[in-house]
């Protein structure tokens, strides 16, 4: 929206929060408990409800009950949880009530009803529809073996996260990555689903990268020490699929920059508070 009109708009984000709960429910339920429900999930969660439920901007839906002015998921997802693993036993018989419920009732406990219309501030007010048809390329460069002669078919990721079984191009690993410079260096930013507990992911330092020697991989974010050269497509499936490589983070890519040895690093913002406010994850 801001690349192609100019106009900054905040969007709320409990709204698109609201609708993840709403959508991994529905599965949840309907697939009798043998689905995901948990917190968290996919870069493209929100364009998967946004055709749905649409947009708010955040000065017309903050999200918050009466009363409350921070939010507290660790009350919210237990009582959510309860809720839809009553609906998800076939056993109880409960019929199809939860599809009433789910909106009315427990959504509503920690994110309220959205307004049904919105007005923007404007010199002549004037309502507006905020449904976005919304289409991106998801990317990836891992599992399954690349279709031949090139990766021109979407697959569903096999990643917990994935619960809306996104589709994505599977890319071997040298375009992946020219598909991401072609993109920065076009005036576009990207999505980014990592794993943040990898040794070398550094909140607090702003620096991911892999060192050479693992005894330095908490120091290698501190200072220069030789890094990991052997990054190869084989390394990365076989990390994928012995799962010391995981999805547990989103972050967005929205640059690049150099360290005092002329090393690029992806500039990343993440979502961590000021610790620092963003990443510098070495290409």
């Amino acid at each position: 929206m801001l690349r192609k009109s100019g106009d900054s708009i905040n969007l709320s984000d409990m709204y698109f929060v609201r609708n993840a709960y709403m959508l991994k429910g529905h599965q949840y339920v309907l697939r009798q408990g043998a689905s995901r429900f948990t917190e968290g999930g996919s870069n493209h969660d929100p364009i998967f409800s946004m055709p749905i439920y649409g947009m708010m901007p955040e000065s017309a839906y903050q999200g918050f009950t009466v009363g409350d002015s921070t939010y507290n998921h660790s009350k919210m997802y237990p009582e959510l949880l309860d809720s839809v693993k009553a609906w998800a036993d076939a056993s109880q018989q409960r019929g199809a009530a939860w599809k009433k419920v789910f909106p009315l009732s427990w959504t509503n406990t920690w994110a309220p009803n959205p307004p049904p219309s919105l007005i923007r501030d404007k010199p002549t007010p004037r309502k507006v529809s905020w449904r976005l048809r919304a289409s991106g390329r998801k990317i990836t460069s891992i599992s399954p073996p690349f279709p031949m002669p090139r990766s021109t078919k979407p697959f569903i990721l096999e990643i917990p996260a994935n619960h809306l079984n996104g589709q994505f191009y599977n890319l071997p690993l040298d375009e992946y990555m020219a598909v991401i410079d072609h993109a920065l260096d076009s005036g576009f930013t990207l999505a980014l689903d990592t794993d943040a507990i990898e040794p070398g992911f550094s909140g607090e330092e702003g620096v991911a990268m892999l060192a050479e020697d693992p005894a330095n991989a908490k120091s290698i974010v501190r200072k220069i020490l030789p890094e990991r050269k052997d990054i190869s497509q084989a390394y990365r499936q076989e990390e994928f699929e012995n799962f010391r490589t995981v999805d547990d983070h989103n972050m967005h890519i929205i640059g690049k920059v150099k360290d005092q040895q002329g090393k690029v690093y992806l500039k990343v913002k993440n979502s961590w508070g000021r610790k620092p406010a963003g990443m510098a994850i070495c290409t």
